[in-house]
């Protein structure tokens, strides 16, 4: 597995927006290469040190990142990788840990994205499971979409590009419906139950 080269002018920013979309990087003869350390069981990132050693970011550990940001979609992440405030320095990557991440922050709040190298809920599984494991401290963890299941038209008005859409749990009700949690009744579709809602 290997990083592209940074020998093309881009930023440093550019660099890691582009190596966070998708979860394997390309193999070339040019490319800065993530190698197993003989002693330890993570891998060295080559050629991705800060411009600025002893900058805050540069002393950043896993432990310090507490929110993850998970995009099942490319167009979601890249969205995402505009909203941070700060790019921070690439970490050591634990071998068993296969996720491709940008480190960053958001008003003070160390985040780390990830995508999915497919849609689904195993895929998504798969991911959150290596991310707890590799950041300890995580508070929050945000699955961000497109809001592709949102209507149109509610009691509240109409849903247009570029609403931010919160749920809320109600009653006995989470607040989050997972889609193929029912079965098909007399032509309708019927929920069985509902997700665990959010933390207090």
């Amino acid at each position: 597995m290997a990083l592209p080269a940074r020998d093309d002018g881009k930023s440093a920013t550019e660099a890691s927006s582009r190596q966070a979309v998708g979860s394997r990087q390309p193999t070339s003869a040019n490319s800065s290469l993530i190698r197993a350390s003989d002693s330890d069981s993570y891998v060295s990132v080559i050629g991705e040190t800060p411009s600025n050693p002893m900058s805050d970011e540069a002393k950043l550990t896993y432990s310090d990142y507490t929110v993850a940001w998970i995009c099942p979609l490319e167009i979601e992440q890249i969205a995402a990788l505009k909203m941070l405030d700060k790019i921070h320095p690439r970490l050591p990557q634990w071998v068993n840990d296969h996720n491709a991440y940008t480190f960053g922050s958001v008003q003070g709040h160390n985040i780390i994205v990830a995508g999915l190298p497919t849609t689904g809920n195993c895929s998504a599984a798969t991911v959150v499971a290596q991310i707890r494991k590799t950041f300890p401290h995580l508070k929050f963890g945000l699955l961000v979409g497109i809001g592709g299941g949102v209507p149109t038209k509610t009691y509240a008005g109409p849903i247009r590009l570029g609403h931010i859409v919160v749920s809320e749990p109600v009653g006995q009700h989470s607040g989050a419906v997972q889609y193929d949690h029912g079965k098909a009744e007399a032509g309708t579709f019927m929920r069985t139950g509902f997700l665990a809602p959010a933390p207090n």
